[in-house]
C-alpha cells in the first residue's frame, strides 16, 4: 500500500512545468523566427537555461572547455554550410543539365 501512496505523490498535479516550456518556445519563436529548426531552438533553450541558472550572461564561467566547444560548433557550423553549398551546387548542375536535355530534345523534334 505504501508503494501505490508514494507513486501517487509524485505524480504531478499540474502541467504547469511542460506549459511553460510551450511558453518560453513561443516567446523565442517571434513572427520572423518560425522557421527555425529543431536543433536551433534547442541550442537556444540550453543557452537560456544555462544563463538562467548562474544569474545573468556576466556569471556564466568562461573556461577552456566552453572555448574549446565554441570553436568546435563554429567549425562545424562552416562545415555545414559548405555541405549546403555544395548540394546546392550540384541541384542547380542537375537543373541545367535537365534543361539543355530537354532543349536538345526539343530540336530533334
Amino acid at each position: 500500500m505504501s508503494y501505490v501512496a508514494k507513486a501517487a505523490l509524485t505524480l504531478s498535479h499540474s502541467n504547469a512545468v511542460p506549459e511553460r516550456g510551450f511558453s518560453v518556445n513561443n516567446a523565442m519563436l517571434g513572427k520572423e523566427k518560425l522557421s527555425l529548426a529543431e536543433k536551433t531552438i534547442v541550442a537556444q533553450r540550453v543557452v537560456k537555461d544555462c544563463v538562467r541558472i548562474f544569474g545573468s550572461v556576466t556569471n556564466v564561467p568562461v573556461t577552456k572547455e566552453t572555448i574549446t566547444a565554441a570553436r568546435r560548433a563554429f567549425t562545424e557550423y562552416c562545415v555545414y554550410l559548405d555541405e549546403q553549398k555544395c548540394q546546392r551546387a550540384a541541384e542547380l548542375q542537375r537543373e541545367f543539365e535537365f534543361e539543355k536535355d530537354l532543349s536538345k530534345t526539343r530540336q530533334e523534334s
